[in-house]
């Protein structure tokens, strides 16, 4: 029966046109179980779920984590492709970088917004490439910029488990490492200079239409520019 489903086993992916892609595959129980095991370590789905206030399923959470464990994935304990390690390029200006509103690029050719290139510009195993007006590479992000598990760990406690933007009790295990100077802009990789911020929150602070205010070790606040 396990030589059979080895044989039977297959993956699709289709664009539908509307910025998501249909995935359709076949696997053995082993792949299926670790699978499943990998998304509920992503958003804890054997628990009473108390992180989602939009009436989601269980298989529309299952779909979030499928995206985060994606973003998560360690490239470099991957084979090499095309003689590099198999990480997206997110191709950039320096405006969008700082703030602006044209969209990225990744490799593939395929554009995304402004504010997902910044946000993907600080998870693991994607790399910025900002370019100049002529298309010149003036950048390609290096891994430090990437808070280490010790610093992870720290702010986690600093923050009392949760997300350390004002009123949102969302845990900090499910939160991205933010930098509160931005990374572009001279922002340092510490504990002092970042924050576990969860993925709304952290796509509002790379926001230039939010400022963040200090409000003590391990809390911050986000106002909306006037």
């Amino acid at each position: 029966e396990e030589r059979r489903a080895a044989r039977k086993a297959f993956l699709s992916l289709w664009d539908n046109g509307d910025g998501t892609h249909e995935i359709r595959g076949k696997v053995s129980t082993l792949h299926r179980s670790m699978l499943e095991r990998y998304l509920a370590a992503e958003l804890n789905l054997d628990l009473p779920d108390p992180i989602d206030r939009d009436g989601r399923t269980k298989d529309e959470l299952r779909g979030v984590a499928f995206g985060r464990f994606l973003e998560r994935i360690n490239t470099r304990a991957l084979p090499q492709l095309g003689g590099v390690n198999a990480i997206v390029v997110v191709t950039m200006s320096l405006d969008t970088l700082l703030g602006g509103i044209k969209p990225g690029m990744l490799d593939t050719g395929q554009p995304i917004s402004a504010r997902e290139a910044r946000r993907l510009a600080c998870a693991a195993g994607v790399i910025p490439a900002v370019l100049d007006g002529d298309g010149a590479v003036l950048d390609l992000g290096p891994h430090v910029r990437f808070h280490t598990k010790k610093q992870r760990l720290a702010m986690n406690v600093q923050q009392q488990g949760r997300c350390a933007v004002e009123g949102c009790d969302r845990p900090a295990w499910m939160c991205d490492a933010a930098h509160l100077t931005a990374y572009a802009k001279g922002g340092h990789t510490s504990v002092k200079d970042g924050a576990l911020t969860c993925p709304c929150h952290h796509a509002m602070a790379d926001s230039p239409n939010y400022t963040i205010q200090r409000l003590g070790p391990g809390r911050i606040r986000l106002i909306r520019r006037q």
